[in-house]
């Protein structure tokens, strides 16, 4: 529990753990930073294309995320989130660096002293972009899409149950914490 007098401003967590597989309750982690005023930051790389991720449902300001792992990109790219309200204070999130993308002109790239940052988040943008990740990014989200997240999430679930009823037949020892819970009710 976050304390109301601490200097806590955010609060920074994967959706689900790399190493251990524990997957954060964001639902409550949203609540509880809404409630208590703070920032939400969450890195889904372990869960973004394998379980349901909804940064709205969740409440959550800031997301990053690489492309691989189970979005089934390419290395070199990934995604942000920034909610709405924290791009349009474009001093509060500038770039910290000197950008022609981020303009919004960018045609006065020679008289960019003063800085007049575009409000969206192509302020974010910098150098050529890697075309070929973006078209593989763009093709495994759409591949992605067309299954269906729950459906995925799903099948996860019933082969891991699977897996784990046979081990247990085999009589062999599973160190990792079970949790008994019907997926269907999910």
């Amino acid at each position: 529990m976050v304390d109301q007098s601490s200097k806590t401003k955010t609060v920074v967590i994967s959706h689900v753990q790399y190493s251990t597989g524990f997957k954060q309750d964001m639902e409550e982690l949203g609540k509880l930073t809404k409630q208590k005023g703070l920032y939400f930051v969450v890195n889904p790389t372990q869960s973004l294309g394998a379980l349901y991720f909804n940064f709205k449902d969740f409440g959550i300001d800031f997301m990053a995320s690489n492309g691989h792992k189970w979005i089934l990109s390419s290395f070199g790219i990934g995604a942000i989130y920034i909610k709405m309200k924290y791009l349009r204070d474009v001093e509060k999130f500038r770039p910290l660096f000197f950008s022609q993308f981020g303009q919004k002109r960018r045609e006065n790239f020679d008289k960019n002293m003063k800085m007049n940052m575009s409000n969206t988040a192509t302020r974010f943008e910098l150098g050529t972009p890697h075309f070929q990740n973006i078209f593989a990014l763009n093709a495994a989200i759409r591949y992605i899409s067309k299954i269906g997240i729950r459906h995925i999430e799903k099948r996860i679930l019933n082969l891991t149950d699977y897996l784990i009823n046979n081990l247990q037949n085999m009589n062999l020892q599973i160190l990792s914490p079970i949790e008994e819970k019907n997926i269907d009710q999910e």
